[in-house]
């Protein structure tokens, strides 16, 4: 393959990794074009006193429904003194628009273990999907 043919390629992977990537991190975008994350953070900024020292890491779309989605990840923002709190673990659920931000260590417990319980549910929904297009793989078994 000459030079030129191989950068283009190379270069051809990364945009369209790239824009892969986006696609995740931003969460999917339904019909609002409005995202879930970008729901998730409008419902934890409307419980701020200072919205605009949100910030977030480690946030995940979690579930293929359109308007059935479960967002989790880590909040730090300021508290009333001006400092920030630290990370929070938080989850908002789409269907019924709750949000938890974990305010101890028991509630944080608690919403990792939602989060891990929505994740599983999502990956048996694929797995099941994928069986009913190939039914005779012997993962398959336990989903006929």
């Amino acid at each position: 393959m000459s030079r030129p043919i191989f950068v283009i390629a190379v270069l051809g992977l990364l945009l369209v990794n790239g824009v892969a990537g986006l696609w995740i991190i931003k969460g999917w975008r339904g019909h609002t074009g409005r995202s879930v994350i970008d729901e998730a953070r409008a419902a934890i900024e409307s419980r701020l006193r200072d919205p605009t020292s949100a910030q977030y890491s480690d946030e995940v779309a979690i579930g293929r429904d359109a308007g059935n989605k479960v967002v989790c990840g880590l909040l730090n923002a300021k508290n009333g003194f001006g400092g920030y709190t630290g990370k929070a673990v938080f989850i908002y659920e789409q269907s019924s628009k709750s949000l938890k931000i974990a305010s101890n260590s028991d509630e944080a417990d608690d919403i990792v273990q939602s989060c891990r319980i929505a994740k599983l549910s999502e990956l048996k929904e694929r797995i099941a999907q994928l069986c009913k297009q190939k039914p005779d793989e012997p993962t398959c078994e336990k989903y006929r």
